[in-house]
């Protein structure tokens, strides 16, 4: 301790106490030696010592000591009773509570203290307490700090109470020390504490205190919040252990010793700390060391700055400026070089060479099978390389960083390859020095051709600006990529088929050339064969180009596999390829080659899971017998290979001069056809639609015709395959739709009948021109009414592209025209697909039709077809119609609409003009012979009940049918047409009821009864109020009852059946009526949307208005007020609204007076005070308003 240093306060009460006590003990032993009585004794020399002098003398120097003490001291015995105090004790007894004004020898302090009251009780108490404790043996010691302020100044005192030394105390001593300077100076160190805390605390620096041991004794909060730690988790731990980054521990430790020694070198250093997360923080630190008041060293105290964020952004600088030399680099060689395997080394050379990176990487995605497989490297460390190749290569190639990029489409980044789990084997990377990584995506098409792998020697390299621009970066490289393989695509693509792979038109051409010219020279003779699929199409319209890709590559490598190794095989068109053959001796030798070709395409071809079959048609050609040059060659075995389809197809032919006359007759013939429409050649033939309800006519379908000028009637199916191939269809197309327009509406202006034109509509029509617009034109021009017109589509034309169809239909169904679905039954459409087609009918494919009467099969289908276009609301047309069986037996199931050969062969106009004329129609008697009989089931499992049935009813001239089960009962309705079905009720297998529901689905406009003798009254009435049961008749039977319920069931459905005609007769009529109430609809729909259009133009000027500051005032012209903004009901109507009221009521009277007999005014007026320019104008000559309109303008804002 520093002698300087005053004693402690403890110490010195000690001390006090033991002094007391020796003088005690002194005085006590003296009192024992003399006992009273004994005056003197004889030193060791003999001289004389005067006991009782000595005693008083004691005495005395007691008292003396005791008063120069600074304490205020008192001993007591043990009753609390005063026996000796010090001077000091008497001169501060008037002042202290805790003494009290009894301050004397013999009073009982105890009893003072007890007796206390007022200010400094409570201490006083204590006090006491503490004494009787001590006294009590019950504590060695008490002590009690209190204040006793005077008017004039602040002071402490401390009370502390030391037994006498005997056991137990014969007293004590009590002492008050004044300690109101040490308080002073405590208070003043604890604000000079606080202040230095407070500085600490509110500045952004770390401030820290170790002892010699490196035990944190003090830190600020700046340095808890930092490391998110608290106070009571940090302070006594060691700074090094809890702080220090492991891998710098030792250095840091030792540089520690360096700074107790206090080394100039250690006052400023920077060094990284641990977050409690285990982050990594910067610090620049500025130490000093700690020193006693000896001089001696006791720790070290240190200020640190975060200069994190600083470390980083210099890194970065550096970092970046490493990228940006690397992509100057790397863009200056995408722009210079065109070898995507230059590209890729030179990428990764600049990497390391100028962006300093340990080493570069880039991987290619080989699409066949996904692996990413390395294909240019730099700075190679050749175990990293091996390492990275063999995971690739391996089971856990899906886990590498690089599959992760690849699969992901975003850039994988690790900054630190040592600790990140994503880094596989760690151990190598660390071995390698390499810190941080990031692989980088090369996207080409939104596809990953490859990834950009990147390795660093620094941890922390790859952050938001790096990978900017390293991204960047791959989006040049990608382009590069794209950039070059286009180039070598186009330069692929410019001779080679894009699907077969196979020498393009032009590449065949030049091949040819060189053939011929050698075949010349040489005199050989050279052979080409046309090959063409024969039934490629349907593959394509069934299946899709897909399915047609991948069969065209499989037929392509059989036709190479069928060739040597001088032969060439190309590709001419979608489905057609051409052979050339550059060096045979004899025509045999192609023939051999066309044999094996057929022979090797006939196979089936196994696409996608589909098994198909295709055949080839061959035509081959001879130089230079056929021909002397390429182009020609070509077209002569083109020629022959359409001979060969026209013969049967899956065969070869060779050219002949027979072939090109008539490949030049249908040159020809298309030439005409050209001129056909100019020349006016075309006409049109009308073929009547009959109704089957009323047998008149309903329509017509205009078919096209050609009188040739030289060949005369050219029928249709020799012209238009022609027309369609050269894309005429589409002009003759528009001629047919306007012709037909246009002489409908003479019929209707000759008042020949309401009647429907049907056009046919070719798939060029439907995917080339604009069939919409073409359709508006010719009703445009002809003043025919949309609803008049029918469009007729075969179902293959429907399924071509069924989006874009049914947008064209929509289309033409907003203009009014109906659609109608031709050949119905012979393409491949799916009722999920025919449900969203907008259309109106169907047309029954006359193959159906032909045998209706002897193909059951035939009778089913159309049966079919016709319940499906009624369940679908759709008419049913059937064409083909020669027959009056035909006719019956479509009648009989419903049918709407019949045209064909027994009514009328298609007909000129005159011709078809005389028949409306004449009023022709169906014959009625024949019709109503076709009226069909009544025919009952009667099903019952017991025969005596049939056959008794069977008399009873026979005589009233019904078909009966009988069956001895449901099952029976079925199968029977499946193939008779029936009326009324009579079922028992408890039959094996299926009861009455049961039978009887199945029947209502699969039939339901048969009329059903049950006649049984059992009866389940809950099974019957549901069936009945569900509607599966006309009615329950039981056994045993009146014959009259009976015969009179049945003759009521056939009246019931024959009566369903005159209601569903009449629907059917009703059905163009409701058509007309839909249309014009869609017209009429779409009139409402521009009603609403102009209606609201106003509204909320009404709604903005009403908030406009509301909005103005100026009064403005609507009157009508029975002096209503129509209209008051807000600034009108507040300044005119005292803050009340003015709508609906009388003008002369509720306006002010200057206002009034102002208007006088005249709204149209403009003059000053003052109201409330305020004067307003008046301007009133008469409403009506922008609109139909009808009225006066009053605006307010203060004069004074």
């Amino acid at each position: 301790m520093n002698p300087k240093d005053p004693p402690p306060l403890e110490d010195s009460n000690e001390k006090i106490s033991a002094l007391i006590e020796t003088l005690r003990h002194t005085d006590q032993r003296l009192d024992e030696l003399t006992a009273g009585e004994v005056d003197t004794v004889a030193d060791h020399n003999g001289r004389p010592f005067l006991l009782r002098r000595a005693q008083d003398h004691m005495r005395h120097s007691e008292a003396a000591i005791l008063n120069a003490l600074p304490a205020h001291i008192a001993l007591l015995d043990t009753q609390g009773l005063i026996i000796s105090v010090n001077e000091a004790w008497r001169r501060f007894a008037s002042t202290n509570a805790i003494q009290g004004q009894g301050h004397g020898i013999g009073v009982n302090y105890l009893e003072i203290c007890d007796r206390a009251k007022g200010e400094g009780a409570s201490e006083a108490h204590q006090a006491a307490a503490g004494i009787r404790s001590v006294l009590g043996g019950g504590v060695k010691s008490f002590s009690l700090e209190y204040s006793c302020h005077s008017s004039t100044e602040q002071r402490w005192f401390l009370l502390t109470v030391a037994p006498l030394a005997d056991d137990p105390p014969n007293g004590v001593v009590v002492m008050h020390l004044n300690i109101t300077e040490r308080k002073k100076v405590a208070q003043e160190l604890h604000e000079s504490q606080r202040r230095f805390s407070d500085l600490l605390e509110n500045v952004q620096l770390i401030s820290l205190m170790l002892d010699c041991e490196g035990t944190i004794t003090y830190c600020n909060e700046y340095l808890l919040h930092l490391t998110d730690w608290q106070l009571g988790e940090v302070i006594g731990r060691n700074w090094f252990e809890l702080f220090i980054p492991p891998d710098i521990n030792d250095l840091i430790c030792s540089f520690f010793g360096g700074l107790l020694a206090n080394q100039p070198e250690t006052r400023h250093h920077e060094n990284e700390i641990l977050t409690r997360s285990g982050e990594r923080r910067f610090i620049r630190w500025n130490n000093s060391v700690l020193r006693s008041g000896a001089g001696d060293v006791i720790g070290t105290a240190s200020i640190g700055e975060d200069i994190t964020e600083r470390k980083k952004a210099q890194a970065s600088i550096i970092y970046l400026n490493r990228v940006y030399a690397m992509l100057s680099g790397i863009n200056t060689l995408i722009v210079r070089v065109r070898e995507l395997d230059e590209v890729f080394r030179e990428t990764c050379r600049i990497a390391v060479e100028v962006g300093g990176f340990r080493m570069a990487l880039i991987a290619i995605v080989d699409r066949s099978t996904m692996e990413i497989v390395p294909i240019a490297s730099a700075g190679k460390d050749e175990a990293l390389l091996t390492a990275i190749k063999d995971m690739l290569a391996s089971d856990i190639a899906p886990n590498t960083m690089l599959a992760r990029a690849v699969r992901e489409k975003n850039p994988v980044v690790a900054n630190d390859s040592k600790n990140d789990p994503r880094v596989l084997f760690n151990k190598i990377y660390s071995e390698s020095k390499v810190r941080s990584m990031a692989v980088l995506p090369l996207i080409v098409s939104d596809e990953v051709a490859g990834v950009f792998a990147l390795y660093a020697s620094e941890s922390e390299f790859f952050h938001e600006e790096e990978m900017k621009l390293l991204t960047e970066l791959t989006g040049d490289i990608a382009f590069a990529i794209d950039h070059i393989k286009k180039e070598q695509q186009l330069n692929y693509l410019a001779y080679y088929d894009v699907v077969t792979g196979l020498p393009n038109r032009t590449l065949i051409h030049d091949r040819l050339d060189q053939g011929v010219m050698a075949a010349r020279r040489n005199k050989w003779l050279l052979a080409v064969l046309s090959v063409s699929l024969d039934n490629f199409k349907v593959v394509i319209d069934t299946l899709g180009h897909s399915i047609g890709d991948g069969l065209l590559q499989e037929v392509a490598r059989r036709l190479t596999a069928c060739l040597d190794d001088t032969g060439t095989v190309g590709c001419l068109g979608v489905d057609e390829f051409c052979i050339i053959l550059p060096e045979i001796s004899r025509s045999e030798d192609a023939t051999m080659v066309a044999r094996k070709v057929i022979d090797s395409c006939a196979g089936s071809y196994l696409i996608d899971g589909n098994d198909l079959f295709v055949w080839v048609s061959v035509g081959i050609t001879l130089f230079p017998d056929d021909a002397d040059e390429s182009a020609s060659l070509i077209h002569n075995a083109h020629t022959a290979m359409y001979r060969a389809k026209n013969q049967g197809r899956n065969t070869y032919q060779f050219f002949t001069m027979e072939m090109n006359r008539n490949a030049q007759d249908k040159m020809r013939l298309e030439t005409d056809l050209r001129y056909a429409l100019i020349n006016g050649e075309f006409l049109l033939y009308y073929q009547p639609k009959v109704s089957c309800t009323t047998g008149k006519i309903t329509g017509f379908e205009a078919l096209l015709r050609w009188q040739h000028s030289v060949r005369g009637l050219v029928g249709p199916d020799e012209f238009i395959p022609l027309l369609e191939e050269t894309g005429l269809i589409v002009p003759v197309g528009e001629w047919v739709l306007t012709t037909a327009c246009a002489q409908l509406r003479c019929w209707h202006d000759e008042g020949l009948g309401t009647l429907s034109m049907a056009v046919n509509v070719s798939e060029r029509q439907i995917h080339v021109a604009d069939l919409c617009e073409t359709v508006r034109q010719a009703l445009a021009a002809s003043g025919l009414a949309p609803i008049y017109l029918e469009l007729e589509l075969t179902e293959s034309q429907l399924m071509k592209d069924v989006d874009g169809v049914i947008g064209v239909l929509e289309r033409i169904k907003e203009i009014g025209v109906k659609i109608t679905v031709d050949d119905f039954g012979t393409g491949y459409s799916s009722l999920a697909y025919l449900k969203r087609f907008p259309i109106d009918s169907l047309k029954v494919d006359k193959a159906f039709v032909q045998d209706i009467i002897a193909d059951p099969n035939d009778v089913s289908i159309t049966r079919a077809i016709i319940t499906l276009a009624h369940n679908l609301k759709l008419k049913v047309v059937a064409e083909g119609v020669e027959t009056e069986g035909q006719l019956g037996l479509l009648i009989a199931n419903h049918c709407d609409e019949i045209q064909g050969y027994y009514f009328s062969r298609p007909l000129p106009v005159e011709e078809a003009t005389v028949l409306l004329r004449e009023g022709r129609s169906l014959d009625s008697q024949m019709m109503a012979g076709l009226k069909p009989s009544r025919t009952m089931l009667l099903v019952d499992d017991e025969a005596n009940i049939l056959s008794a049935l069977k008399r009873l009813l026979r005589r009233d001239g019904y078909d009966i049918l009988t069956a001895m089960s449901a099952e029976q009962g079925l199968e029977i309705l499946a193939s008779h047409r029936v009326d009324v079905i009579i079922s028992d009720q408890l039959m094996p297998g299926m009861s009455g009821v049961e039978f009887l529901r199945r029947v209502k689905t699969l039939h339901p406009d048969t009329v059903r009864l049950v006649l049984s003798g059992y009866t389940d009254l809950q099974a019957v009435t549901d069936a009945i109020n569900e509607g599966s049961i006309y009615k329950f008749l039981s056994k045993p039977w009146d014959d009259g009852i009976l015969r009179a319920n049945i003759e009521e069931a056939f009246r019931h459905k024959e009566m369903a059946d005159e209601n569903r005609r009449l629907h059917t007769g009703l059905a163009l009529a409701n058509s007309q009526m839909t249309v014009v109430n869609e017209q009429l609809q779409k009139m409402l729909v521009n009603k609403d949307l102009q209606t609201m259009r106003d509204e909320s133009l009404l709604d903005i000027v009403q908030e406009v208005l509301q909005q103005l500051p100026w009064p403005i005032i609507g009157i009508d012209d029975e002096f209503i007020v129509a209209l008051a903004n807000t600034a009108a009901d507040v300044i005119c109507g005292e803050g009340k609204s003015l709508l609906g009221r009388n003008m002369y009521a509720s306006l002010p009277a200057t206002l009034l007076a102002a208007l006088g007999s005249s709204m149209a005014v403009e003059t000053d007026i003052d109201i409330n005070g305020i004067r307003y320019r008046l301007r009133g104008s008469s409403m009506g000559e922008h609109s139909r308003s009808r009225g006066a309109l009053l605006v307010l303008l203060p004069l004074v804002l």
